[in-house]
């Protein structure tokens, strides 16, 4: 009897380059799948012979494959799961992707088996090093790493330094429960020196040995925004040298987004960096499609990839007069106005109109920018809020 398989490609977003968009999926247990006699078939029933070039067919250009440093050392379970990425492994499936001209990430786990934010575990070769030789570690690791897959034709075009790592990386052995007391905290300056220490040796053996790919530090805190914010003003604060925000999003364990305020509100914070911001389960409804409209017209990039992920970039942000026919449509323009008024100092949006259930008022939205220190005044149809600083109010 034939087995079918089904590969389920996890969407992976990623940033507009000189070559265009980039989409794609994480295909790390492809090879073990086919090798295990795994079939494919298309849409309309037809067996697929190859499923990598078949994928590039449907208009994927980029693919992400984990590395796990002894995935041997694996609990028996984890194997069962998928943890099976060795180097060698890796370097012959990174090739094949790239043979088919497609982009490659490379996501370090740098950890024997999953790394995520509740295990974060030291390769059992690494277990007895202390912090300046795990920081000498990941740098040479890292850099023979790259250097192999240079040599096999496995360039990496994105490096993840590390899987999901909102609360650290390298705790230490998973049975040593001093290894918890190593994990960071946005609300704690604990083991910061040290978390960043680690980003930084890899980061500097990417850019020695792939100085054209772009740097990925990865965490999974959408579900709270404000932890977000905080983890990359943490990465801004100790100088850690990156390229690319990447995010993740579990509804099984995040539970469901408040699928339209919160969408929202993270659409309008992205505009307060620079840097470029991928947001994933974006619901396509018509107030985020207007939000996203909105700012388009002040110069924000925002590139779709797929249904629900939105990647935005804020950097040539033209401060004018937000009057587009949708942001009219929707109560969330001050969304906008908090986050462009923290930016730049001043903004101006057209006062929402309502919804079907009628005018809605922001009244105590304008008074809370008000007791920030805001001015805001509201003439013309529009909400023109300044503020050369804000200050936290009770």
């Amino acid at each position: 009897m034939r087995k079918l398989l089904t590969l389920i490609l996890c969407v992976v977003a990623m940033p507009m380059l000189a070559d265009g968009k980039y989409f794609g999926g994480d295909i790390s247990l492809l090879p073990s799948y086919v090798s295990h006699g795994a079939k494919y078939l298309a849409t309309d029933g037809t067996p697929i012979d190859a499923p990598l070039p078949y994928f590039g067919e449907q208009g994927m250009n980029a693919m992400r494959v984990r590395l796990f440093v002894n995935p041997e050392n694996a609990p028996s379970d984890h194997k069962g799961q998928g943890v099976v990425q060795d180097l060698e492994y890796v370097k012959a499936l990174g090739k094949q992707i790239k043979d088919a001209g497609m982009a490659l990430m490379l996501d370090f786990h740098y950890s024997d088996t999953w790394a995520d934010p509740v295990k974060q575990w030291t390769p059992q070769a690494w277990a007895d090093l202390n912090d300046d030789q795990l920081y000498d570690k990941i740098y040479t690791y890292t850099k023979d790493v790259l250097q192999q897959m240079k040599a096999a034709g496995a360039t990496p075009d994105f490096i993840q330094t590390g899987n999901e790592i909102s609360y650290g990386m390298l705790w230490g052995r998973s049975a040593d429960p001093t290894s918890q007391l190593k994990k960071v905290y946005t609300n704690s300056d604990a083991n910061w020196p040290r978390f960043t220490t680690l980003l930084k040796r890899a980061i500097e053996a990417c850019r020695e040995e792939c100085p054209n790919a772009q740097v990925v530090i990865h965490t999974e805190r959408v579900a709270n925004v404000n932890v977000l914010k905080a983890f990359y003003q943490k990465m801004k604060d100790y100088s850690v040298d990156y390229d690319i925000i990447g995010l993740s999003y579990y509804p099984y364990y995040h539970g469901t987004l408040n699928t339209l305020n919160a969408a929202l509100a993270i659409l309008a914070a992205a505009t307060m960096t620079d840097d470029v911001v991928e947001i994933e389960n974006v619901p396509r409804v018509r107030d985020t499609i207007a939000m996203i409209e909105a700012i388009e017209s002040i110069g924000i990039r925002v590139e779709r990839d797929g249904d629900n992920t939105v990647r935005i970039r804020a950097s040539n942000v033209k401060n004018h007069p937000i009057e587009n026919e949708s942001i009219k449509k929707i109560r969330a323009s001050y969304y906008l106005i908090g986050a462009l008024l923290g930016k730049y100092k001043e903004v101006c949006v057209v006062f929402p109109s309502g919804c079907d259930i009628g005018l809605r008022p922001i009244d105590q939205h304008i008074k809370g920018f008000e007791a920030l220190g805001a001015r805001v005044d509201t003439e013309h149809g529009f909400i023109h809020a300044r503020a050369e600083r804000l200050s936290g109010s009770h």
